[in-house]
């Protein structure tokens, strides 16, 4: 059994595993055949997986990416000194260049409009921004980046959980955990699209494989083993903070 935490477990590895329906997954595959990212905007409610959709992005593309932490670096000193900075100077490899700017609706308003500028001069270099509270950036700034929701509907829901399912029961066993089918799918209808919460719910409640797995319902010990998982309260989405 892996001493790995199923949210690393379950980090998404793949485009497919992105909480976004197929249509979109396929854009995001066209920008990596192409090499080819477009300035965007990732934005919804915490533990979506934004962050982890960005960095998979640049990192499938091969690009030279200067990271910034939006909620702590907030000011246009940060925008100027670093990023213009960043923006300026040749890749050593050659590679495409890309800023990436999380949680970047705590940005000031100066640094937002500073920002706002330096996309526009260095049309070369490509933005990802994301965001949980989209209210809070500038019209201006907005516009300059394709939006891309990670709230999905629920129509999309389905897809999107009948897409991650199979390849969450892979990875589950693969990490040495084992759950049913049944339970699986209960703890994605009832948390997603919070990842983070199903990957906590996951970890609490996925047994240890062992050599004889589970048959007809009783495990290697003789014990009834109950796929069900038990009832469980859940904090609310303002506890989450840390970006999945």
């Amino acid at each position: 059994m892996t001493s790995l935490s199923a949210s690393e477990v379950l980090r998404p590895t793949e485009l497919v595993d992105l909480v976004q329906p197929d249509y979109v997954v396929a854009r995001f595959e066209r920008m990596v055949s192409d090499r080819n990212l477009m300035n965007m905007l990732f934005y919804g409610q915490p533990g979506v997986g934004k962050t982890s959709a960005a960095r998979l992005l640049l990192k499938k593309i091969d690009m030279d990416v200067y990271e910034v932490n939006g909620s702590i670096k907030t000011g246009i000193d940060q925008v100027r000194d670093e990023i213009e900075k960043f923006c300026t100077h040749y890749s050593i490899y050659g590679q495409p260049k890309a800023c990436f700017i999380d949680e970047c609706e705590f940005l000031s308003a100066s640094a937002q409009a500073g920002l706002r500028g330096v996309i526009e001069k260095f049309r070369e270099v490509r933005f990802i921004l994301t965001a949980n509270d989209i209210i809070k950036l500038h019209p201006a700034l907005k516009s300059r980046c394709m939006p891309i929701s990670f709230d999905p509907s629920p129509l999309q829901a389905e897809e999107i959980i009948s897409r991650i399912a199979p390849r969450y029961h892979l990875k589950l066993e693969d990490a040495g955990l084992e759950i049913g089918d049944k339970a699986l799918r209960e703890i994605l209808f009832t948390e997603f699209p919070d990842l983070r919460r199903v990957a906590n719910r996951l970890e609490f409640e996925a047994l240890p494989r062992q050599p004889s797995a589970v048959l007809n319902g009783t495990t290697d010990l003789g014990m009834e083993h109950n796929s069900d998982p038990p009832s469980i309260s859940h904090p609310s989405s303002n506890d989450w903070s840390t970006a999945y």
